[in-house]
């Protein structure tokens, strides 16, 4: 830029610019739109924000109902079920489980025992 392109002049407040007055004056309006627009950002990021917090609780909240649900009902059928075995199946099967407990006990027993 040769010395003879700039232009030195004085705004309203008498201050020394070196550019144009209409193109300081551009300028300025134009901060001013980017400072708006800015903030307008910022604020829209807070919100989005906000409404991603809302919807991961509320996701939550629905995951836990939902396993809450999928409990009662096996629960509801699994009592169905012990209602509904005959009362010499509901022994067979108790002891079938005790012998099957036993069983891990001696086994995790045993299992202990040895790698000593």
């Amino acid at each position: 830029m040769a010395d003879s392109d700039i232009q030195i002049c004085f705004d309203a407040e008498n201050q020394i610019r070196v550019l144009d007055v209409s193109k300081f004056k551009q300028m300025e309006a134009l901060e001013t739109e980017c400072t708006a627009f800015t903030e307008k950002i910022h604020s829209f990021t807070s919100t989005v924000q906000t409404l991603v917090e809302v919807l991961d609780g509320q996701a939550k909240r629905i995951e836990f109902e939902k396993l809450r649900a999928i409990g009662i009902s096996l629960s509801e059928n699994l009592q169905k079920w012990m209602f509904s075995v005959v009362p010499g199946e509901r022994l067979v099967l108790r002891l079938q489980k005790s012998v099957e407990k036993d069983s891990r006990t001696t086994n995790g027993a045993s299992r202990t025992s040895t790698s000593v």
